[in-house]
């Protein structure tokens, strides 16, 4: 993989739960920014593990990394953080390179708060 040239700002914060987790905000150089779909999931991925080939950190991801139902952000009985994400089996990316990140539906489910 090529070398990526960026400059970059974050700051690590602590949950609710106590795990820590980052916001991070990098500055890619024009020539090495992603422009399509295939890109991003080369960089980006997120998963939830199996419970039968990991036990520890399947428990981990669901009980500190999966946003449930909180009451401290739900406004008119919806979260104001938009969760569940809706289902993306293809990241789109908009006019200005800005993506979301692919969801894919799988047969695994999990259920959080309720």
């Amino acid at each position: 993989m090529p070398t990526i040239s960026f400059t970059e700002l974050y700051v690590v914060e602590f949950q609710k739960h106590g795990l820590p987790h980052a916001h991070i905000l990098l500055t890619v150089a024009t020539e090495d920014k992603p422009t399509c779909p295939e890109d991003v999931d080369r960089i980006i991925s997120a998963k939830i593990f199996y419970q039968t080939t990991d036990p520890l950190a399947y428990d981990i991801t669901i009980r500190f990394m999966i946003h449930g139902s909180c009451v401290s952000c739900f406004i008119d009985g919806k979260c104001s953080k938009y969760y569940p994400k809706r289902f993306c089996n293809q990241i789109p990316i908009d006019g200005h390179n800005f993506s979301q990140c692919r969801r894919r539906r799988t047969p695994q489910q999990v259920v959080v708060n309720g």
